[in-house]
């Protein structure tokens, strides 16, 4: 209960307004898991007014995990596997929401039952938000954070080459230990056109400048175990970069009890965007299925949805509802233009070499008193 009080307690520091909500029959609903997982749950079920059956589990759909030395693949997340029996709505990354489509493992959506006489709402989700099998939920980005005032410079980074450059902005960078986001960066530090990153990423020479950009910035490299543990750094100005989700953010933007600052710059060009997308599994039958979808996707409720938890509405003109504070850190309007949608099916099924370099590359260039640095800049 406290946490649910928690969150309602957030939802109206993001949105303006306030919706009455309708009742639908009972459904049962699969979301991707991760960091949103037990966020979704609660306002999901509390927006959904007598959902008493409503089912809304939390899967991990994240490529790997890794426990000590060991390099542990998840499974595919496949729609037709036990996880999503009796499933009616199910949300998905977006590429693999697209996997799926192409497998015949979700319906294709009939957009006339949808959205009945108002099809031309459709042009109002952004670039990928609609899909044959799917429709666009909520937006989040892996991006560089930085305080603002941080540098002795009279220039702002604005580029994700910034955050190698040592020279310009010399620093410490936190970060978690994962090479996802940090190695498509390195591509792009590299000149590699956003386009053409997942097609090169396995090459031998993509890797080998990869690590280049790596080692540029391997001693001032603080490996953090979360977000929040770099975001604390980023405050103290123990690091002048963090390397965190745009949703975690949004959240320390809200924790601030001087509300009226504007304390965090992002950088935007290059941060790693991911869109959860919503689809109905092939071997749905529940017509209220549709009425979930159609419920949940509501310009309104969508923004109430999204924000509530720190990410970004799939429609266009809800960044209007949304306080000025919080749009900087938050991959909508102009932001948009400069992301790079991660792939989460090019890791899910290719990523396994890229780790094991990854982490042979960290064991090999971490310095031993890196836990006993991030321990004593955190405090704990």
């Amino acid at each position: 209960m406290i946490a649910l009080r928690k969150l309602l307690f957030v939802l109206p520091a993001f949105v303006a307004g306030i919706v009455s909500f309708g009742v639908l029959a009972s459904v049962n609903s699969v979301a991707d898991g991760g960091i949103s997982g037990d966020a979704e749950k609660i306002q999901l079920q509390s927006l959904i007014s007598n959902h008493a059956n409503t089912v809304w589990v939390n899967l991990n759909h994240s490529y790997s995990r890794r426990t000590g030395s060991e390099i542990q693949l998840s499974a595919s997340p496949v729609i037709e596997s036990h996880q999503f029996a009796n499933t009616d709505v199910v949300e998905l990354p977006l590429h693999d929401a697209i996997d799926a489509c192409d497998r015949g493992e979700l319906n294709i959506l009939p957009l006339n039952r949808l959205f009945p006489g108002e099809i031309s709402y459709l042009h109002n989700f952004v670039p990928n938000g609609v899909q044959p099998c799917s429709l666009g939920h909520s937006i989040w980005a892996t991006v560089v954070a930085y305080k603002k005032h941080g540098f002795n410079t009279d220039s702002s980074p604005e580029l994700i080459q910034d955050f190698f450059n040592t020279d310009a902005y010399p620093g410490k960078r936190a970060m978690k230990k994962s090479p996802q986001a940090l190695v498509e960066w390195a591509l792009l530090d590299n000149g590699y056109p956003s386009n053409q990153i997942y097609s090169v990423m396995a090459l031998q020479q993509a890797w080998e400048q990869i690590e280049s950009s790596l080692t540029k910035i391997s001693s001032d490299i603080v490996w953090v175990e979360t977000d929040l543990e770099a975001l604390e750094l980023l405050d103290s100005g123990s690091v002048v970069f963090a390397a965190v989700s745009s949703q975690n953010v949004v959240r320390k933007i809200v924790s601030q009890t001087d509300i009226g600052s504007d304390r965090y710059g992002v950088i935007w060009n290059g941060a790693i965007a991911h869109m959860s997308m919503l689809g109905i599994p092939k071997e749905s039958a529940a017509d209220d299925a549709m009425d979930l979808l159609r419920y949940i996707i509501d310009p309104t409720r969508n923004v109430q949805m999204s924000t509530a938890y720190g990410y970004a509405p799939v429609q266009i003109d809800q960044t209007a509802f949304i306080e000025d504070r919080f749009l900087r850190a938050l991959p909508v309007g102009a932001q948009l233009d400069n992301l790079v949608w991660g792939n989460s099916k090019w890791w899910r099924e290719e990523g396994a070499e890229m780790e094991v370099r990854f982490f042979d590359f960290v064991n090999r260039t971490t310095h031993a008193d890196t836990a006993i640095l991030v321990t004593e800049l955190v405090g704990s």
